[in-house]
């Protein structure tokens, strides 16, 4: 009897530990993919500011784009917001069959 006590303690012992050992390795996986994404991030903002100073420098404008239409104000708008909750841009949503009502 007490060889199988001994045996069924060690069967627990091992499971915990296996599992233990899971729990690290997802949690490692988990910190890798956060420092990877951290890192490239940086290394794109470090690149963009780099980009931003050319672009800045540079003597190219945009063109000025269609004029907007008479009924803007009640067209539908589209909002992007980025990964951290600033609005990044604000534009109407142009409708190909939009009936545009000139009065005189």
């Amino acid at each position: 009897m007490a060889k199988r006590n001994e045996l069924g303690e060690w069967k627990k012992r091992v499971k915990m530990e296996y599992v233990r050992l899971q729990q690290d390795k997802k949690s490692k996986k988990a910190d890798d993919v956060k420092l990877a994404w951290n890192r490239n991030r940086n290394k794109m903002s470090n690149v963009l500011s780099e980009k931003q100073i050319t672009w800045n420098d540079s003597k190219v404008t945009w063109p000025s784009g269609p004029k907007l239409p008479v009924h803007v104000s009640c067209m539908k708008s589209a909002e992007v917001i980025g990964s951290e909750g600033n609005s990044l841009s604000v534009g109407t949503v142009l409708n190909m069959y939009s009936i545009i009502v000139k009065s005189n």
